[in-house]
């Protein structure tokens, strides 16, 4: 990989080549990530400030003393994820699934904010309190 940079300053094509599913030491501030899939893949000291996520699906991915500082990450859905001594201050789940085993072993989670929302079935027919 040469370059991220496209004719319109986009990713166009992003190829591994012989990658073994590890990003270490990634660096990257208020990319924005939608419609994209992650398999299988380890990070580790990754600095990923004010990331936006968005319309994802994350499966068998490990985050390893990554730095998520700010992250907005919504409509995604995590499905075996690890968050292993990551850092998540100010950061902002919205419509979060979790599939599968989730786990965040000493994450750092100042100021997290986890919005649920409800189906409008069960927000038109509220619970009795018998």
């Amino acid at each position: 990989m040469t370059s991220l940079e496209g004719r319109r300053g986009r990713v166009a094509e992003f190829h591994y080549g012989d990658m073994d599913g590890r990003i270490t030491g990634l660096k990257t501030q208020q990319v924005q990530l939608a419609t994209f899939r992650v398999d299988s893949v380890e990070f580790t000291g990754c600095e990923l400030s004010a990331l936006r996520w968005s319309d994802s699906k994350v499966t068998g991915a490990v985050f390893r003393d990554c730095k998520l500082m700010g992250a907005t990450i919504e409509d995604v859905t995590l499905d075996n994820v690890v968050f292993e001594s990551c850092k998540l201050d100010y950061s902002t789940l919205t419509r979060v699934r979790a599939a599968g085993p989730m786990s965040s072993t000493a994450a750092r989670t100042a100021a997290w904010t986890c919005v649920a929302t409800t189906s409008p079935s069960s927000a038109a027919s509220p619970r009795s309190s018998r």
